[in-house]
């Protein structure tokens, strides 16, 4: 009889095989590099809770046909900590064959001891399965926004994943960028807000100014320094988004802010993670726009945060859904806090630093 247990060391080269045939290359054997990483993110992350753990589908066979990824991820809200997981990588090898594998794996996690369970980038299928499951989806975390800066440029970058030789049309788009832009009227220009600097620091220097900024009142990662620094060490390599980025953003000597990203000029950069002092989101989100502008990006994209959504809009960023953020409670209340402007749950706290979304392995 089939059966859902939790993922262990054992598995890790089945779920990885799964995952190349299920999103990558089915003629190819799942690399070293792809079953090391898996088990470094679901097995090995300093916060790893064996109650709030990942968990695979075992068929009738004795064959592990499906595997759900959890993060653990300690919360705050207020005074109050709060034990939660986040969910990703839900996958079932073949589905027609066990149409209620994918449901299974998913109430399993649901049912655990957490307070509060997650999902970032939940598919239309995924989205449907947490709601028949008692979830909600929330509408203010579920849209990704990008800024247009050389909108030829950015066709061409977008194109060239799928045709590589779409590349060869970039003299061609920087001409029609050029003209864009100065009969744009500056929509396709960002301004940097006066009084503030923004530097590229090394990892020492991002958690120096991230230890000066005051935590969010709202809910927020609950990082002691060991874990934040593994996770944006494990978060360096995407190589489909380009070279990690860490800016920090001064203002009359005073950190106001920070944000994380990927990219390289003539491509979109890929925005991980903002944080700013209360008060001062619209200036560092303007003096990352403005850097990734002047440095020639052809776009930045990243995740909506309440806080920054007012300010997005005014950049002249639009709004679109690549997948539903979704949360399940017993307390409603906790789902509930989640719009709350003040809270801090961005791809940082997500899934969205794992190499698996992003990443290429040999």
């Amino acid at each position: 009889m089939s059966e859902i247990r939790t993922f262990g060391p054992d598995d890790v080269p089945a779920v990885a095989a799964m995952f190349q045939r299920t999103f990558r290359d089915r003629a190819v054997p799942a690399p070293a590099s792809l079953a090391q990483h898996i088990g470094d993110v679901f097995l090995r992350h300093p916060w790893y809770d064996p109650e709030v753990a990942s968990r695979v589908h075992v068929s009738d066979a004795g064959v592990v046909n499906g595997f759900i990824g959890i993060l653990p991820l300690p919360l705050v809200v207020g005074e109050r900590r709060l034990r939660s997981g986040m969910a990703g990588s839900l996958m079932v090898e073949d589905p027609s064959k066990d149409p209620l594998a994918g449901a299974r794996l998913l109430r399993s996690f649901l049912n655990g001891p957490q307070d509060i369970s997650l999902s970032e980038t939940a598919n239309l299928l995924s989205q449907r399965m947490w709601e028949r499951l008692g979830g909600t989806t929330v509408t203010g975390l579920s849209l990704d926004w990008m800024r247009v800066f050389r909108p030829a440029g950015l066709a061409i970058d977008v194109a060239s994943g799928r045709i590589r030789a779409a590349r060869l049309g970039r003299p061609v788009a920087a001409m029609c960028d050029s003209l864009a832009r100065r009969a744009g009227g500056g929509f396709f220009r960002a301004t940097a807000p006066d009084g503030v600097e923004g530097r590229e620091v090394d990892e020492a220097g991002l958690m120096a100014a991230l230890d000066t900024i005051p935590p969010s009142t709202g809910v927020r990662p609950d990082w002691t320094a060991e874990v934040l620094q593994w996770v944006l060490r494990t978060a360096e390599v995407k190589e489909q988004r380009g070279p990690f980025h860490r800016r920090v953003m001064t203002a009359r000597g005073t950190t106001i802010g920070a944000a994380v990203f990927y990219g390289e000029p003539k491509s979109l950069a890929w925005v991980l993670h903002v944080t700013a002092r209360p008060g001062a989101e619209a200036k560092v989100m303007e003096e990352l726009l403005a850097y990734a502008d002047v440095t020639g990006f052809a776009g930045m994209r990243g995740r909506v945060t309440p806080a920054l959504h007012e300010t997005l809009l005014r950049q002249k960023a639009f709004f679109f859904r690549r997948g539903a953020f979704v949360a399940h409670s017993r307390d409603p209340a906790l789902v509930t806090a989640l719009a709350d402007p003040a809270a801090v749950v961005t791809g940082l706290a997500g899934e969205s630093w794992i190499r698996l979304i992003g990443g290429t392995f040999r």
